[in-house]
């Protein structure tokens, strides 16, 4: 994907191990060992991005702390979406 490259640290679930190895397109590279649950990977933010946003509660970035920052924000407002009362259609 588009960018320069950087390093992305997750933790991830044991589901999110699960999906990381079934799921192949675009997965980031690996980097070194996982330390416990925490793993490293070197991708862009783009990627990181497209890539990780699905796992949900399995997978947490931990940094960069803008793409952290960035998850949140995409998660919290998809969550205010559902907590409003009901849309009219």
């Amino acid at each position: 994907m588009i960018g320069s490259e950087a390093e992305i640290r997750v933790r991830l679930t044991e589901k999110g191990v699960h999906k990381y190895h079934r799921l192949v397109h675009l997965r980031p590279a690996m980097i070194g060992e996982p330390e416990e649950d925490i793993y490293t990977f070197q991708c862009t933010i783009g990627q990181a991005k497209f890539y990780f946003f699905k796992f949900g509660e399995d997978a947490e970035i931990l940094s960069p702390a803008e793409l952290r920052d960035e998850f949140k924000n995409m998660y919290q407002q998809a969550a205010d979406l559902y907590q409003k009362k009901e849309r009219i259609l």
